[in-house]
């Protein structure tokens, strides 16, 4: 079962303010509040960039692999996969910042993935309707604190 989830958000603050935050891999694989621990050995983004991150969910702790798939000015792509064993859940994110004047930028953030549970979890999957965007926008809102703090 395929999932796809995008929320947007004006953030107070010039695109290449926030794309200079961005750029840091620490920055913004800390982003996600399951990502409870980042490990990158890069300290700027580029295609092809790897990040070990330590993804608590509830009780379940996992290791997962993320790495930069896409990179061009104000766009980033990377995909999430576990590191060892099925994966429930493959997917990948981006971001994408647009201008839109007085010194403010639209941030497009989006998730996609395919769920693949045993059947007698098949129920589960619904509520990541719910959650998969309050995770996006839970990201956005610490996106606005980390621009505004380091400004």
């Amino acid at each position: 079962m395929s999932a796809e989830w995008t929320v947007s958000r004006t953030l107070p603050a010039p695109r290449d303010v926030v794309w200079r935050w961005l750029q840091t891999p620490a920055h913004i694989f800390s982003l996600n509040i399951l990502h409870a621990h980042v490990d990158c050995a890069d300290e700027r983004l580029a295609k092809g960039t790897s990040a070990k991150v330590l993804h608590r969910m509830g009780f379940k702790t996992e290791l997962r692999v993320l790495r930069v798939v896409a990179w061009e000015p104000y766009r980033i792509s990377w995909s999430d996969l576990f590191e060892d064993g099925p994966d429930v859940f493959p997917h990948a994110q981006q971001l994408q910042l647009t201008e839109v004047g007085d010194g403010q930028c639209r941030v497009e953030n989006r998730l996609s993935g395919r769920f693949v549970v045993p059947r007698l979890l098949a129920w589960s999957v619904p509520l990541y309707d719910w959650v998969g965007p309050q995770i996006l926008r839970a990201e956005l809102r610490t996106l606005v604190r980390a621009v505004k703090a380091s400004s």
